[in-house]
């Protein structure tokens, strides 16, 4: 599954970048296996950001796309502060609706966070100068012959 992480609140917190709030709640759309490991992750992001409630929504892969794109569509309104978007869909999300996304820079996602992931992975989530999302792994595939 190539999945993106937009908005990068919790992604950069679990990352090596700074959490922008100490306290509040940050809700995340996500489907299947990634939202099992995003789940999975909130116990630590919770060591570190104590006072950081984060609710991550197992809806379905069709479901988070569709209202995504509906709340897009309509300037934003009821969308999560996190989306979780494959690479694929990406730029469909980036040319239809540019000012729906934050650009990570300037949530502290810095070139340095930048080079920890191969170019490939980050063509689709970047225009120009905006990096829009931040790749959540890249891709890797193994095949067993016996």
């Amino acid at each position: 599954m190539r999945t993106t992480l937009t908005c990068a609140a919790l992604a950069l917190a679990l990352g090596s970048g700074p959490a922008m709030a100490q306290s509040g709640e940050i809700t995340i759309w996500s489907w299947n296996i990634a939202a099992s490991s995003l789940k999975a992750t909130v116990a630590g992001f919770n060591k570190k950001y104590p006072d950081i409630k984060v609710t991550v929504e197992d809806l379905g892969n069709q479901p988070t796309y569709d209202k995504s794109i509906a709340g897009c569509a309509a300037g934003g309104v009821g969308l999560p502060d996190i989306v979780s978007i494959e690479n694929g869909e990406a730029e469909n999300y980036w040319s239809q609706f540019p000012d729906c996304f934050v650009d990570l820079h300037t949530l502290g996602y810095t070139a340095e966070d930048q080079k920890k992931f191969p170019d490939f992975k980050r063509t689709e989530l970047e225009v120009g100068e905006k990096a829009y999302a931040m790749p959540w792994d890249s891709g890797p595939v193994a095949a067993f012959y016996r």
